[in-house]
């Protein structure tokens, strides 16, 4: 389900999000904020790091490596062989949305003073691309990029849990992992 409908329908989103920007945005470049001009890169990664994706790389390998073995593929050579395949394409496919929201946030530098996050910032900008739909459309694309990534860790950690800790099966570490989550998510974004 989420190969079929929720990654794409994600992606379709943030493209559609990025071509409105496009056409439709003021854009103007400032010099960087005080955090971001010694070691740009540095700083954006850590800022970045907020989504979790590196960590979440790491977790869906498993994910992977479980999904080409129940397709048949038993030995460690293809099991290796397709899951750096699937990296190599999600590599790409990252890079490509990280690439489109890096526009998005650096030709709006000027325009929209310094926020606590980077989604406070696109959410000025989905209001000025779309009104007030572009909150709607914001939440959609939030919600799908959340539950896709939710879903796959969860599965991941569970799946790993479970035959770790044997008395623990899968569907208790699936509420145990939920409710975990759900309770630090209330945390905040800056937190």
């Amino acid at each position: 389900r989420i190969g079929y409908f929720l990654t794409p329908s994600l992606l379709i989103l943030i493209v559609v999000m990025f071509i409105a920007f496009i056409f439709k945005m003021d854009k103007v470049i400032a010099p960087p904020h005080e955090i971001y001009s010694d070691l740009p890169f540095l700083q954006g990664f850590i800022d970045g790091y907020q989504t979790m994706d590196a960590v979440a790389a790491l977790n869906f390998g498993l994910v992977i490596a479980l999904t080409l073995t129940s397709f048949g593929i038993k030995e460690d050579t293809g099991v290796v062989k397709y899951t750096v395949i699937s990296g190599i394409f999600a590599g790409i496919i990252l890079t490509i949305v990280y690439l489109m929201l890096t526009i998005m946030g650096t030709t709006t530098s000027g325009i929209y003073p310094s926020e606590a996050n980077g989604a406070l910032i696109l959410r000025r900008v989905m209001y000025d691309l779309f009104g007030d739909f572009g909150a709607a459309f914001l939440a959609a694309i939030f919600t799908l990029a959340c539950l896709t990534t939710c879903i796959g860790l969860t599965n991941s950690i569970s799946s790993f849990f479970s035959k770790l800790f044997k008395r623990v099966s899968y569907t208790k570490w699936v509420i145990i992992i939920t409710i975990l989550s759900f309770l630090i998510c209330n945390l905040g974004l800056n937190m």
